[in-house]
């Protein structure tokens, strides 16, 4: 059977742990972006007027029910530049910050995507146990981007520009499967 990553959505109608509950045999993890940082992804409740505050407190009651379900939480840091904090302490505290919570409200995170190698760092050094993933936004297409970014990356998702091509991806394919990381 397939199964799918689903984008959490925060958009006023049916809420996103019904929809995942109703199609949970295909769901295999549920992503997103946390309000109030930086992403390539619009702000969650934005569109219907919330405050970054509401949108986390609907956030996390919702994903810990997902959570519940025994589907894997994958959290976005995917901004492709953080501007002058980009290599800074505040955006490794803010990091930080954001995983400790939704650990405590939400029971955890078992992924996060990230395009930024200082993000990925961060998640390394700070909570082992979460896989860290490279973000298409890396445009990471060949193996020997892949080995360049093995220390901070337990999995990748390929350039956009090479997915369809088959051959290509069997071999990034074997080249993470023989270095244990996931593509």
């Amino acid at each position: 059977m397939i199964r799918f990553a689903f984008g959490y959505q925060l958009d006023g109608s049916e809420s996103t742990a019904e929809i995942v509950r109703d199609y949970r045999r295909s769901v295999a993890e549920v992503y997103f972006s946390w309000p109030g940082t930086p992403s390539a992804r619009a702000l969650p409740g934005r569109r219907h007027g919330l405050s970054a505050a509401a949108a986390r407190a609907i956030m996390e009651e919702e994903l810990c029910a997902i959570r519940k379900m025994g589907v894997k939480l994958d959290l976005l840091l995917n901004a492709n530049c953080y501007g002058a904090g980009a290599v800074s302490r505040r955006l490794e505290r803010e990091i930080k910050t954001i995983i400790e919570r939704l650990c405590a409200r939400t029971g955890g995170v078992d992924v996060v995507t990230t395009a930024s190698p200082m993000a990925a760092r961060t998640v390394k050094k700070y909570f082992p146990g979460i896989e860290v993933r490279a973000s298409v936004n890396m445009r990471l297409g060949t193996v020997q981007a892949l080995l360049y970014s093995r220390e901070l990356f337990d999995s990748y998702y390929v350039q956009r520009d090479v997915q369809r091509n088959l051959a290509h991806v069997r071999r990034l394919k074997r080249w993470a499967d023989s270095n244990g990381k996931g593509l």
